[in-house]
């Protein structure tokens, strides 16, 4: 335990790194199990970190976040537009339960909710940008789906952003959450570039791991150090 509490997200990134240099070398037949490993290794590390805290509540719902995450990151590596949606589907949940945690950490004031309006509003205006990029390309008739993502990780980030307001906590909004959501969104945008419109440029797939793979592992060690103040 003492080991993985100290080594944990250094295994964590060797996994993550592994895999990048697997998808570098098109060694795709390792990437489905390397990247299977991450969401557990995330959950034991987290598991360690926060075993003593009593927010039970709120460590469940890291835990159901994880799994999804796992499970839409499962159908992501299956072929087929139905297998996509699913995945998708998998990461609105996931990523929903960041959101309603990071309005446990910091409630939303709609008097004084600046940033998180600004925030709200630059994301969707670069939802849109995307989405006619998007549009250059063949979307599958996944069109009604890829926008209500757009506006959950919207909502998501303003969310996150909104923290910085909790004195308490915003060093670590600044240094962690915000910097992993937004890592999420680049990961999602360059995914969904490659997957309907650039989908000639072979190392967009690495870009999208590493971006993923980064911002996870700051949201969860964000969360784990706020479950054990």
């Amino acid at each position: 335990m003492k080991f993985l509490k100290t080594y944990g997200l250094f295994i964590y990134w060797a996994v993550l790194l592994l895999d990048c240099l697997v998808i570098n070398y098109g060694m795709m037949e390792y990437h489905t199990y390397l990247k299977l490993m991450l969401m557990p290794i995330l959950a034991i590390y987290f598991f360690i970190h926060t075993k003593r805290s009593k927010h039970y509540s709120k460590k469940i719902q890291v835990y159901l976040a994880l799994i999804a995450a796992l499970i839409g990151d499962y159908f992501l590596l299956q072929n087929g537009s139905n297998n996509f949606i699913i995945g998708m589907v998998c990461f609105v949940i996931a990523y929903s339960i960041y959101g309603f945690m990071f309005a446990n950490m910091q409630s939303l004031n709609f008097k004084d909710a600046q940033e998180a309006f600004f925030t709200l509003l630059a994301m969707l205006v670069v939802s849109g940008v995307l989405y006619k990029v998007l549009q250059f390309g063949n979307m599958y008739n996944l069109n009604s789906y890829i926008l209500v993502y757009m506006g959950v990780m919207s909502v998501v980030t303003a969310l996150a952003v909104n923290i910085v307001k909790n004195k308490r906590i915003n060093n670590t909004a600044l240094s962690k959450i915000i910097p992993g959501v937004l890592m999420l969104c680049v990961s999602d945008a360059i995914l969904s570039v490659h997957k309907f419109y650039l989908t000639d440029i072979e190392f967009l797939p690495l870009v999208v791991m590493l971006t993923y793979g980064f911002g996870q592992s700051l949201i969860i060690g964000a969360f784990a150090k706020y479950l054990k103040s």
